[in-house]
């Protein structure tokens, strides 16, 4: 599985990062390409513990959807609703300025990267708390995710 702790695969994400334009299409989903921006970050920041949220996560999500999520190559769900502090709609991060906040993500994801041993056992508010290992598969997958969601 790829990871965000693995250097290759974080460049990867840094270089798609790159060729996110404000206009693009969306291929799924609601958000636009700004919002799937703020909303990387605010989701790195939740990881890292800098944005604070609520455990929503179920028993099921805890095992059956971690287990599909983040050890097997199947891709994510289409459509899922993002937890409402990670929503730019409904409590998250509201989009501002472009330039700005793709760097900040950039920023976020860097931090993220350079956080890797202080993540084991933080919340993830879908799949409760995860190691350092699936913290690192969901770096990469959440990010692959969405830049897929817009065709990168």
């Amino acid at each position: 599985m790829p990871s965000a702790f693995d250097p290759p695969s974080v460049q990867e994400l840094h270089r798609r990062l790159e060729g996110f334009r404000p206009d693009a299409d969306r291929r799924w989903g609601r958000m636009t390409a700004h919002g799937a921006i703020v909303h990387m970050t605010d989701a790195f920041k939740m990881a890292l513990g800098e944005r604070p949220i609520r455990d929503k996560s179920t028993w099921f999500l805890r095992t059956f959807g971690r287990w599909i999520g983040f050890h097997t190559p199947l891709p994510w769900p289409r459509g899922f609703r993002a937890p409402r502090e990670l929503d730019q709609e409904r409590g998250g991060t509201k989009p501002e300025s472009w330039d700005e906040d793709l760097a900040a993500l950039h920023a976020a994801l860097d931090r993220f990267v350079a956080g890797e041993d202080r993540l084991a056992g933080h919340v993830h508010a879908v799949f409760g708390p995860l190691s350092r290992q699936e913290w690192g598969v969901w770096g990469y997958r959440h990010t692959h995710h969405h830049l897929r969601q817009f065709g990168l």
